[in-house]
């Protein structure tokens, strides 16, 4: 009874937090329910890491108590992440002000902030019923970002001209608190990301000493793959061992930490979920039908919850011997281009937009359903080649998105198959349909491309920005991805072509990879450079210490860029 109570519990808890990414993937939270969301992410990538146990990847060992401090002291680390998704949110709000604050009669307890001047109709009005004032949102637009938790309201002064009377601006309902805490985060930013960023470094660093100190490292682990495993001998190997510990847990960070947050708590976590939830529903639907049996009771459920879990785990088992290391490296590269699919591709195609980067990538992001309107001629040849364009060119993108991973899954396949598997069964293959296919809409991106490869330029964001371009479609634009597709199709029919063809595919995949990554690399150098910069000269030492931290996580980054590619490279060539 207990155990069905528990599961019971369990289920409505995972069915809120997948309705909560369902209501955010179409859009239709309010601003304190997207908080709450955000949050509510936040946990559960905590959750998960916290499964997959950082102490057992370390050392081989799992330590719980350690494993949750140190996640915990991980998350002071990114709190900016959660400032500036405050900043992005009010800049958000303030569209639509009055949906959360609102003109009062009230006494005033200070200086007026500024004058209204209404006729006395209105000025009556407002001093009987309150409520309305003439164009109040271009009065509360411009204060609204005074109202923090220590300010609850405003105070105005409402004159016809002959009589006058104070106004209080003030935030109401839920959504006003919301815009409260955000403004309250937002005028106290730098302060809290230098000191939960230096608070988080000491904490990194004592629970790291007292690892190094306590928990022996056994063969299967991050720490042996450095050759850094056994008992303690003397002091000089203690130092040694301290030094390493201290930096593996900052490439744990570097490397993974602050991308999977970013990534999946912020960034795609409601396209991740919706994901895994389609998936899992189709298998679902497939099973019922063939068996014609209902699903195990929480299987289902259970298959969704499962869904990062799972990948994490697996993923970060990677890591802890010598023969997978250089895979893990690479997934993690691999991983940065499906992730843009999330962040890009599923928004250019359902109109549906994540503030929190859209709000800070400005111009060049429109979605494809309002390019092909502007486009729209009313010409049937010319809308239809337009529209065909754009179909090719979002699948082109795809698959130049995507091929890597695919790759990178069968070159892992390939590692660890048993002794017994053979290695053919492994090796990639694609009908010859599909690579004529893939190659023609990689033809229309490259000849006519609605889409553009640049750095992202914003002062908060770091990473490839991948924009939209405007064009009109014509009949000759289609002749070569046409021809493209009938030649390779032709061509395909003959093994050794249709082979060597997919091999042109891959190389032309792992060149893009290979053009993206440098533009991340150069985008992660210099914003590492430009912080550095600015902190090094500001001439406060907690700031100084912050540049001295952040120097670290760019030589780490630097090693993660350079080696992760070459491995990649490395390790789907080599056979």
């Amino acid at each position: 009874m207990e155990s069905r109570l528990g599961w019971h519990v369990n289920e409505m808890i995972l069915v809120s937090i997948i309705g909560l990414q369902a209501l955010d993937f179409f859009k239709l939270l309010n601003p304190f329910w997207d908080y709450v969301k955000k949050i509510v992410s936040w946990v559960l990538i905590g959750y998960l890491l916290y499964l997959t146990s950082p102490s057992a990847i370390f050392f081989g060992e799992k330590h719980k108590w350690w494993d949750a401090a140190v996640i915990m002291s991980y998350f002071t680390l990114v709190l900016k992440d959660l400032t500036r998704f405050a900043i992005v949110a009010r800049d958000a709000m303030l569209k639509h002000i009055l949906d959360f604050v609102a003109f009062l009669p009230g006494a005033s307890h200070g200086a007026s902030v500024a004058t209204i001047t209404v006729d006395q109709g209105v000025y009556n009005t407002f001093t009987l019923l309150g409520g309305y004032l003439p164009n109040a949102s271009l009065w509360a637009k411009p204060f609204a970002t005074q109202l923090t938790l220590a300010t609850t309201s405003l105070p105005f002064t409402v004159t016809s001209g002959t009589e006058s009377a104070t106004a209080l601006l003030q935030p109401y309902g839920l959504n006003g608190m919301i815009l409260q805490l955000y403004n309250t985060l937002a005028a106290n930013a730098a302060g809290i990301e230098t000191a939960c960023f230096l608070i988080g470094v000491l904490l990194l660093v004592g629970l790291g000493t007292v690892a190094a100190l306590r928990f022996k490292v056994h063969e299967t682990s991050a720490l042996a793959v450095i050759h850094e495993h056994g008992e303690l001998k003397n002091a000089a190997h203690a130092t040694k061992r301290v030094a390493s510990v201290l930096f593996v847990t900052a490439v744990f960070f570097v490397i993974l930490f602050n991308l999977v947050v970013e990534w999946l708590a912020i960034a795609i976590d409601a396209p991740l979920i919706m994901t895994g939830l389609l998936f899992y529903l189709l298998i679902a639907l497939r099973f019922h039908k063939r068996t014609r049996h209902r699903l195990e009771e929480g299987s289902l459920l259970m298959r969704i919850n499962n869904f990062g879990t799972g990948f994490l785990k697996s993923f970060a088992k990677l890591f802890t011997g010598e023969r997978t290391v250089l895979l893990g490296l690479s997934g993690l590269l691999v991983l940065h281009l499906l992730v843009d699919i999330g962040i890009f591709l599923i928004p250019y195609v359902t109109s549906l937009r994540d503030p929190l980067y859209f709000g800070h990538l400005g111009a060049g992001h429109e979605h494809l359903p309002g390019l092909i309107a502007q486009a729209w001629t009313g010409t049937l040849a010319t809308d239809a080649a337009t529209i065909g364009l754009y179909a090719l060119n979002t699948l082109g993108l795809l698959v130049l998105l995507f091929l890597p991973a695919y790759i990178w899954y069968k070159t892992f396949r390939l590692r660890t198959r048993g002794p017994a598997e053979p290695e053919e069964a492994y090796h990639p293959k694609l009908p010859g349909w599909l690579v004529a296919l893939a190659l023609a809409s990689i033809t229309a991106f490259l000849a006519t491309p609605a889409f553009r490869l640049t750095q992202v330029t914003s002062d908060v964001l770091i990473g490839v920005d991948l924009q939209t371009v405007s064009l009109v479609g014509s009949l000759p634009h289609l002749i070569l991805p046409v021809a493209v597709f009938l030649l390779v199709l032709a061509l395909s029919l003959e093994p050794h072509l249709r082979k060597a063809l997919m091999t042109l595919l891959f190389v032309t995949s792992m060149v893009f990879f290979g053009v993206y990554i440098y533009k991340f690399f150069m985008a992660t150098v210099g914003y590492y450079l430009h912080e550095g910069v600015r902190l090094f000269t500001s001439g406060q030492s907690s700031l100084f210490a912050v540049g001295t931290v952040l120097t670290l996580f760019l030589v780490i980054n630097l090693l993660f860029y350079i080696f992760g590619f070459a491995s990649y490279v490395y390790e789907s060539v080599r056979d």
